[in-house]
């Protein structure tokens, strides 16, 4: 029996969150859903009611250092999910997705098999309600710009683990230019670095400043 969820019902809700209206009782694993587009889509699923920030969230991407290959939407695959849930990967548009959230988190870990059954399983987070990072997931914008300081970004503000997530000061550079490439120091090797690079989706900290060897980005 696989440790993991597989859905192989017809669908009928829009994200994770959705779902955990239809079966509070549902595990975490991959689901069918309804992107914004009318598509239907395979994703994963965290479906953890006693989180610290509750249950319904979706996976967008999962990447860190422990993910040399990176290319592709590995993680939509239902034979990838069941094998190793969840592999390294992106979903290529966050649009479908994005469009119907509210919610951002971002997560890392120290293992190279993290726990994404529940929020328990990362070692720092961080996240946040801010229409200016969903507007950026659903129009293929970037969380650059403006003048930054620890944890709190204008005009994003995050909630978490803001210690250790540094977004540095007012850059545009090259590095970001939209999903999966979201957030760039611009330079500071301490700071977040969000974007998919030398084939990992890679995040910086400040108490580490390299990168992270699991890291994944969230929605609900």
């Amino acid at each position: 029996v696989a440790p993991y969820y597989v859905s192989t019902c017809t669908p009928t809700a829009r994200t994770c969150l959705g779902i955990v209206s239809l079966c509070p009782s549902c595990r975490s694993g991959g689901y069918y859903v309804i992107g914004s587009d009318s598509i239907t889509y395979y994703v994963w699923c965290m479906l953890d009611p006693a989180a610290p920030l509750g249950s319904g969230w979706m996976l967008l991407s999962r990447g860190g250092s422990a993910c040399p290959a990176l290319t592709g939407s590995t993680i939509i695959a239902r034979t990838s999910m069941v094998a190793t849930p969840p592999l390294c990967g992106y979903q290529s548009d966050a649009k479908p997705f994005a469009n119907q959230a509210s919610q951002v988190m971002l997560a890392v870990s120290t293992s190279t098999v993290p726990d994404f059954k529940s929020i328990a399983g990362f070692s720092l987070y961080i996240y946040t309600e801010s229409i200016v990072a969903m507007t950026a997931l659903q129009t293929g914008g970037t969380w650059n710009g403006g003048t930054t300081v620890q944890g709190v970004g204008l005009p994003i503000t995050w909630q978490g683990d803001t210690g250790s997530f540094y977004f540095y000061a007012s850059c545009n550079p090259g590095g970001a230019t939209g999903w999966p490439y979201m957030y760039h120091s611009c330079g500071q090797t301490t700071g977040v670095h969000w974007i998919s690079l030398g084939g990992g989706l890679l995040h910086s900290r400040t108490s580490i400043g390299t990168a992270q060897t699991t890291s994944s980005t969230w929605i609900r």
